[in-house]
């Protein structure tokens, strides 16, 4: 045992094996991170361009509704309706790519 002695020591299982689940719990928490960023993107790459165009203003950009009828052009009714199909569409898009 004294051979792995430096390698238990390094590795904190002395201590009921804690640190190295807390270890694993944080790589298996990046790797369901990696797989919900590339989920993700399928996602939004599945998009139409106009539809992610409309995304990035809401999500990326925070624009208001007041901001985005400005540029665009577009009713309240109107932009409130696109919104909801890119809702229901992300929604369908996301079960699917499981």
């Amino acid at each position: 045992m004294s051979d792995w002695k430096p390698y238990v020591d390094a590795l904190h299982v002395s201590d009921g094996g804690r640190q190295m689940n807390a270890m694993l719990d944080k790589l298996d928490e990046k790797q369901r991170a990696k797989r919900f960023a590339a989920r993700v993107g399928r996602v939004v790459a599945a998009l139409e361009p106009s539809q992610r165009e409309l995304l990035e203003m809401v999500v990326f950009e925070r624009m208001t509704f007041a901001e985005i009828m400005r540029e665009t052009g577009w009713s309240e009714p109107d932009l409130s309706q696109r919104l909801t199909r890119i809702e229901k569409r992300v929604r369908r898009l996301f079960e699917a790519d499981r």
